[in-house]
């Protein structure tokens, strides 16, 4: 599925609050993505690895 498939703030919001919770390098580790090296997702103060949280999110919103 292409990223523009991910249309809820609501599943990335929930990719957030996992990341948050099991921490960058558990996170990153769980769904097999690496570091980012040049994007990421800034949300109140913290930075994301942007692929690892659109794709988490994308399988949040796409489950099947």
């Amino acid at each position: 599925m292409p990223l523009s498939d991910l249309t809820s703030p609501a599943a990335v919001l929930a990719a957030l609050a996992e990341f948050d919770a099991r921490g960058r390098d558990q996170f990153l580790e769980h769904y097999g993505f690496a570091p980012a090296r040049s994007y990421f997702i800034e949300h109140n103060g913290a930075h994301y690895d942007s692929k690892a949280i659109a794709g988490v999110a994308h399988g949040k919103q796409h489950p099947h």
